[in-house]
Order: C-alpha cells, then sequence, then structure tokens
C-alpha cells in the first residue's frame, strides 16, 4: 500500500491458504523491481475462509528506485489556462517548484527539461505532472499547489534560497501545513529553533520536525532531527540545539553532556505531542 494515498498495490497483493496447525513459520519473497520510489506500508493478515480479518500487522518502508520516470510532455497540448497561470519569467521557478513532491526519478527529469531552456518544452512539463499525478482535477490540483509555493517563498525563501529550497518549504509542500508549531527566535542556551508537529502524515500519527537556525542570520532554518520515516533523524540533536553551552558527547551517548540549562525548552515541547 501506498502510505501517502493509501491505494493498493494490487500487483503485489499475494494470497497464501494454509491448513490449520501450530505455528509454523512461513517465507514469502516478492520481487519489487519495478516499484517505484516512495513510502509503503507491507500488510500482512491473516484470514479465515470468509475473509474475515484474525490478526494483522504492517511494516512501514521507503523505496528508492533509479528507474527512468516515463513523462512523455511532447504530445501534450497546452491549456489555455495553465498557461496563464505562470507569468514568461517565472516558468523555471514553477518548474523547480515541483522538486519537493517528486520522486528521485522524477526531479531528474525535471533537471533536464531545465537545461534544455527551452520554455514551451517546460511548461509542457508542468501540465504533463500534473496530469499525470491528479488525472481528474489536473489544474485545480495545480492551482492549489502554486498557491502553496508562493505561501512558502513569503514565508520562508531568504537571501540566497527559494522558498520551496528551504528545509521548512521542502517539508510544508511535502506533507501539508503543520498542526502545531513551537517557535522560539531567542532562547538563552539554544540557537533558535522551532519544532513543528503533524497529528496526521498519511497513515502516520504524531510526526515532529526540528528545525534550528545555527547562523542567526537570513532565516535560514535547517532540518535538525524528525521521527517521521525516510526523514533525518538525528538523536544528539538536543546537544546540537544547545552547542554553545554543551561539552561534547561520546559517539555511544551523544547528549551524555547535555546538562538542563537555564531557559532550554526544546525537550519538552518535544515530548509534549
Amino acid at each position: 500500500m501506498n502510505s501517502k494515498n493509501y491505494v493498493e498495490m494490487e500487483e503485489y497483493t499475494t494470497i497464501s491458504r494454509f491448513v490449520t496447525s501450530p505455528f509454523i513459520p512461513k517465507f514469502k519473497a516478492i520481487n519489487i523491481e519495478l516499484l517505484t520510489s516512495g513510502s509503503y506500508l507491507l500488510e500482512i493478515c491473516v484470514v479465515n475462509k470468509d475473509f474475515e480479518i484474525l490478526a494483522s500487522t504492517s511494516y512501514a518502508f521507503e523505496r528508492d528506485n533509479d528507474m527512468t520516470a516515463i513523462l512523455n510532455s511532447e504530445n501534450i497540448i497546452l491549456n489555455p489556462a495553465f498557461q496563464e497561470s505562470i507569468t514568461e519569467d517565472s516558468i523555471i521557478y514553477y518548474l523547480e517548484s515541483l522538486i519537493p513532491i517528486s520522486k528521485p526519478a522524477e526531479v531528474k527529469n525535471i533537471v533536464s527539461t531545465i537545461k534544455t531552456k527551452n520554455k514551451d518544452k517546460c511548461r509542457k512539463h508542468i501540465q504533463a505532472f500534473w496530469v499525470k499525478t491528479s488525472p481528474s482535477n489536473s489544474y485545480e490540483a495545480w492551482v492549489k499547489y502554486k498557491k502553496q509555493v508562493d505561501f512558502v517563498e513569503k514565508v520562508y525563501g531568504n537571501n540566497f534560497q527559494e522558498g520551496f529550497e528551504t528545509d521548512r518549504g521542502r517539508v510544508y509542500l511535502q506533507y501539508g501545513a503543520p498542526s502545531n508549531i513551537v517557535a522560539r527566535e531567542a532562547s538563552p542556551s539554544e540557537y533558535p529553533y522551532e519544532i513543528w508537529t503533524f497529528n496526521k502524515i498519511g497513515v502516520f500519527s504524531n510526526k515532529r520536525f526540528v528545525f534550528y537556525n545555527p547562523d542567526l542570520v537570513n532565516r535560514a532554518y535547517r532540518l535538525l532531527h524528525s521521527d517521521m520515516i525516510g526523514e533525518l533523524k538525528n538523536n544528539s540533536w538536543p546537544q546540537i540545539l544547545s552547542k554553545r553551552n554543551t561539552v561534547n558527547g561520546n559517539i555511544d551517548n551523544p547528549n551524555q553532556n547535555n546538562v538542563d540549562h537555564w531557559g532550554g525548552n526544546s525537550n519538552e515541547y518535544f515530548r509534549q505531542y
């Protein structure tokens, strides 16, 4: 199952019948060579003859497949609405803005199209992307995403990065607006930081992201830690966040010397969700 849109991967669904007996381990191989990059759930269910579920378990995993994604934009007839929504001087910008929600193979296609410097081809690529992503309402989906891109540009863009290039902008575009944000621009012992909490991301609940700004300028917050599958996981994030007042720990226990500092509340904010 795709963990982002809950679509069952029928081509990878198998059913095996067993005679009732004491517990016996069973092994089965599933060929995922052609499974594209993305977030998935492997779900295993035990059912009776009436297909009633008796027990089930699931495992989340990330698939990174460098297969070339085929996106046929050559035969796309440009929709006037798509053309009017993108000004001539922002075509490359909005094509690049698709990268945060694209799979690795799709990113390669985007970069390849940008290198052609052919604006007509770039327009077709944008339209083809949304026709493939949202076949039933491609234009509406594009307009909604474009508004989000404009929003992160205004809120998270800085002197050297577009909004969608920043870590906060990328997370916002990829997962949507967080349910809660704890923002601390000033702390006696910690770098400026933000803790984003998502009540729900696909099938996952209560996922958190910690961003911090060690440079203290340009609103250039970086992702420091997250408990979301596929994202940066850094168990020593409390030590790094309060690095100015913390003696380096050891490799086995990175937070060994991360004693409580006056005004340091990030750990408390992180644990309360």
